[in-house]
């Protein structure tokens, strides 16, 4: 098996296999986030760089459909509300929160203007957003009715700088965690809550030398698992019931989490893990095993996307590529 680009808007680096198609263009700064959507059958995806900048793309073949500006260092998610996909963002005191992906237009300002982090998951089918906010609180929004969704969720002492939120087990839940503020300080626990009625679920201990900034929610054997990042590059794995950490632990990563992400490989569940040593390696959370030969990009791998059919997106610098899982020669 060996891993094959697709296309990529810039070097992709040794290793990788040849780029078929190259797109110009990237961002002007480093990429910092990136997120994809599925609209009638078409993946599309959104990347932010710590220049102010947005794109977005098809992801089939990497062609550029849109650009806007917003403040640095932008959190991001996607949604599909009412059929029509949105860009969400977040930071720099900017109540500008639900865009038109193509201009940026914004669609929907949030009531506050200090979230710094945002995730989507669909309960029932429906979009909901999930923000992290500078006051330490976590609060969700109904995306389709542009209104909050009961009171702020607590328990941070800190901004919640990282959210994962997933619908695991039929149930819609959400992790939060501080990650690590500007005074190197940073909450001990991450929390896990039941967005249905907001009851927290877990405080599940950080490791004391280092903070959490990489998020993800999977399940294993039906059991929701919550997987954290920290500043040392370790992944741990929780069972978010019972709170014990799941042995063996997967391999770290040299360097601090840049990103973590969750979704399916050949029917599997997985763990896509990337960081400063520019390694992206996949972990089946069930074995904590790789189901596929580790890869190495040519810097610092900000931010990972997983979609169907064996296929990766994943950020590096101020670049994007999108590659794929396929037998070797």
């Amino acid at each position: 098996m060996a891993w094959v680009a697709e296309w990529a808007t810039g070097p992709v680096g040794d290793g990788v296999g040849t780029v078929r198609q190259a797109v110009g263009g990237g961002h002007g700064g480093p990429v910092n986030a990136v997120a994809t959507a599925v609209v009638d059958g078409r993946a599309v995806a959104a990347s932010s760089g710590q220049d102010g900048s947005v794109r977005w793309w098809d992801v089939a073949d990497g062609r550029l459909l849109g650009a806007f500006g917003t403040g640095l260092f932008t959190g991001l998610a996607t949604a599909v509300v009412g059929g029509r996909p949105v860009v969400l963002t977040v930071g720099d005191y900017d109540p500008r929160f639900v865009r038109d992906p193509e201009t940026g237009a914004c669609l929907w300002h949030l009531p506050v203007d200090d979230a710094v982090s945002v995730a989507v998951c669909h309960p029932g089918g429906n979009p909901v957003a999930v923000t992290g906010h500078e006051d330490g609180g976590t609060r969700l929004w109904d995306l389709a009715g542009q209104c909050a969704l009961g009171p702020a969720l607590t328990g941070h002492d800190h901004a919640v700088h990282a959210v994962a939120a997933a619908v695991v087990d039929g149930r819609p839940l959400a992790a939060t965690s501080s990650g690590m503020d500007v005074d190197q300080s940073w909450d001990r626990d991450v929390l896990v809550h039941d967005l249905t009625d907001g009851r927290r679920l877990a405080g599940l201990p950080a490791a004391t030398t280092s903070a959490v900034n990489a998020l993800a929610l999977t399940a294993v054997h039906g059991r929701a698992v919550v997987a954290t990042g920290d500043w040392r590059g370790t992944l741990r794995l929780h069972d978010v019931r019972s709170g014990a950490e799941l042995a063996p632990a997967p391999a770290p990563h040299h360097g601090m989490f840049g990103a973590l992400a969750a979704g399916e490989w050949a029917g599997r569940p997985v763990l896509a893990s990337g960081g400063d040593d520019g390694t992206v390696r996949l972990t089946d959370p069930t074995t904590r095993t790789p189901p596929a030969p580790d890869l190495r990009l040519p810097g610092r791998t900000a931010a990972l996307a997983l979609l169907p059919g064996r296929r990766l997106l994943a950020a590096h610098d101020r670049e994007l590529v999108l590659l794929a899982h396929r037998p070797g020669p």
